[in-house]
């Protein structure tokens, strides 16, 4: 009988009686060299007998482990692999007739569950760590949304004040505001607050430079001048806590400033914004620096406005639109930062 291929089927015990081919050269290697990783468990008589069925054309190898051979780590694989081979070797005639074939399976077959059980803790083992490391990896990913949420939402209240304001930002001319009351400070404090905002309030004259480079002024725009606001996927300020560092973000790049925005209460009561200019990496305690006061300058042909230019040394310039809003989250009211962008002169 034949099958659909023409090819005689092989049953019952035709197929055993034919010999099975001999070992490839390379399934002979792999079973020299798991032999030498388990020399403990036969006689070095044995082990050389076995090194002998296991010839590489005329090479036949009488001792255990070659002096200087390099022995390599085995699996449970390897070892069913050497007992499949000297199987065949064994129905070739192969097999030396003074071993007993039985005991020396039986040993491969000790080594090979013990190897088995050791593979299946590692993996077990390393499952876990897997386990461990993919839950590690969504927890991390977890926090980064969050995290992102969290500033697209603040960014988001910000952004809805600003809309709510105007579609552009107008440079504003305004009157110097006086101070025209008189508080519960006694007059020797009074007259040192005022002496402070003298010479500490933003002016014509730019700030020193920080630490890092940066400096704040007021631009020379002309009257009528219109902004409006960059996108923050492009340029963003992170300053939305006082007391907190002017960091330039642009893309996936952050610059520190060395600038600080904090609020200032003013010797009239009114809050207005303050930028503090580190001469130095600030510290815990007192550090050098420069402290300006942003409020409207009395000097002639200055255009004050909630603009300020902050610059660096290599020439960078950044316009920023200082507001103050309601906190949607407090009744606190509080400055926002925007960068922004002249884009034309009103004729």
């Amino acid at each position: 009988m034949s099958n659909p291929e023409g090819q005689p089927r092989r049953r019952g015990n035709r197929g055993r009686n034919q010999l099975p081919e001999a070992p490839a050269p390379e399934v002979l290697r792999r079973g020299r060299e798991t032999l030498h990783a388990v020399t403990d468990i036969f006689s070095m008589e044995t082990l050389g007998a076995l090194h002998g069925t296991l010839r590489l054309g005329e090479e036949i190898l009488l001792s255990g482990v070659t002096p200087g051979e390099k022995l390599r780590q085995v699996s449970s694989g390897d070892i069913g692999d050497l007992q499949r081979t000297l199987g065949i070797l064994s129905r070739r005639g192969e097999f030396p007739t003074d071993l007993n074939r039985g005991e020396i399976q039986q040993a491969l077959n000790t080594r090979k569950q013990a190897l088995a059980q050791q593979e299946a803790e590692q993996a077990r083992i390393r499952a876990e760590q897997e386990a461990q490391e993919k839950k590690r990896q969504t927890a991390l990913a977890a926090e980064r949304i969050k995290a992102a949420e969290k500033k697209k939402k603040r960014r988001k209240k910000g952004r809805r004040f600003f809309q709510g304001v105007a579609a552009t930002v107008f440079v504003a001319v305004s009157a110097g505001g006086g101070i025209v009351a008189y508080d519960s400070y006694t007059a020797s404090e009074r007259r040192k607050q005022i002496a402070y905002e003298q010479t500490h309030t933003l002016d014509g004259e730019p700030s020193e430079y920080s630490y890092k480079g940066w400096r704040v002024r007021y631009p020379e725009v002309a009257l009528g001048t219109k902004f409006t606001v960059i996108p923050d996927d492009q340029v963003a300020l992170d300053a939305a806590e006082e007391n907190k560092p002017i960091i330039l973000r642009e893309g996936d790049v952050a610059t520190d400033t060395g600038l600080t925005f904090e609020v200032y209460a003013r010797s009239d009561k009114k809050r207005v914004p303050r930028i503090n200019v580190a001469f130095e990496k600030p510290k815990e305690d007192g550090y050098k620096h420069q402290e300006k006061i942003l409020t409207t300058p009395n000097n002639p042909g200055v255009v004050n406005s909630r603009v300020i230019l902050i610059e660096n040394t290599d020439g960078k310039k950044l316009y920023v639109a200082v507001y103050e809003k309601k906190d949607p989250d407090s009744d606190k009211r509080i400055f926002v930062l925007f960068p922004v962008d002249p884009v034309q002169a009103a004729s």
